[in-house]
C-alpha cells in the first residue's frame, strides 16, 4: 500500500511518500530549501508534536542536496533539493496520526535547519498517516 501527498511549507518546500512494505514504514521527503547541506546515514530528522512528543527519525542513506532528479519537479526550480529516505515503526507513525507536526529539525553533516511547520499543512500528513496504518 503506498500513500502520496504532496504539500509545501512556508519556508520551502517539500514533497512526502509514506510507504508501507509487509510490517515495515517508511517515509520519503525531498526537502528543497535552498542551500547547499548533507545529511549521515543515520542523521536525524526530528518531529516536535503539538501534543509535546517528539519523533525521532533516521535517514537510511547518506543524502545530499542536488538540482537534479526530484527537486526539479517543484515547478522546475533549480533550487537545491535533497531526498530522504527514513524508516518509521509503527509507534511513531501512529503518534503523527494523532497528533500534528509543529516543527521539524533536520541534522546536517555540520548543523541544523529548523522548520515550523503549517497547521493545515500538518493536519493533511497527520490524516495521510492514519489512512496508511488503517490499511
Amino acid at each position: 500500500m503506498k500513500m502520496y501527498e504532496k504539500l509545501y511549507w512556508m519556508k520551502g518546500q517539500y514533497d512526502y511518500q509514506i510507504i508501507k512494505s509487509d510490517i515495515h514504514y517508511y517515509l520519503r521527503l525531498n526537502i528543497m530549501l535552498g542551500s547547499i547541506f548533507a545529511v549521515d546515514e543515520g542523521g536525524s530528522l526530528i518531529l516536535k508534536l503539538e501534543n509535546g512528543k517528539i519523533v525521532t527519525l533516521n535517514d537510511l542513506k547518506y543524502s545530499n542536496t542536488d538540482i537534479d532528479s526530484d527537486s526539479k519537479k517543484f515547478g522546475g526550480s533549480d533550487a537545491m533539493g535533497i531526498n530522504l529516505y527514513l524508516a518509521i515503526n509503527a509507534e511513531d507513525l501512529k503518534a503523527i496520526s494523532n497528533s500534528k507536526i509543529v516543527k521539524i529539525r533536520l541534522y546536517s553533516t555540520d548543523s541544523y535547519v529548523d522548520i515550523d511547520v503549517n497547521p493545515n499543512r500538518s493536519l493533511m500528513f497527520l490524516e495521510s498517516a492514519k489512512h496508511i496504518l488503517q490499511h
